[in-house]
């Protein structure tokens, strides 16, 4: 019969990795981040005509990637205005 790993084992490989596949999940929304913001800004005019909106508006809610203690927003890393009503 194969040995059952412990409990303390699977935590401190589990721990190992977990940096590594945290960073290359950062480093993924940060490039795709990138890549949409580029797509937008490249397009910008065709996506305020057809959306009715300035292309300040939809710029507004594009930001650059921060990290989980630097953002000030929501979870999606978008700046949300506060509401008027």
């Amino acid at each position: 019969m194969p040995k059952r790993r412990s409990d303390s084992e699977l935590l401190r490989e589990g721990c190992h990795s977990y940096h590594k596949a945290l960073f290359a999940v950062m480093q993924f929304r940060r490039e795709a981040q990138e890549a949409i913001r580029a797509a937008v800004d490249e397009r910008i005019d065709e996506i305020a005509a057809a959306l009715k909106l300035d292309k300040a508006e939809i710029s507004e809610g594009l930001t650059p990637y921060l990290t989980r203690t630097r953002r000030t927003s929501d979870r999606a890393g978008m700046v949300q205005k506060p509401r008027s009503d």
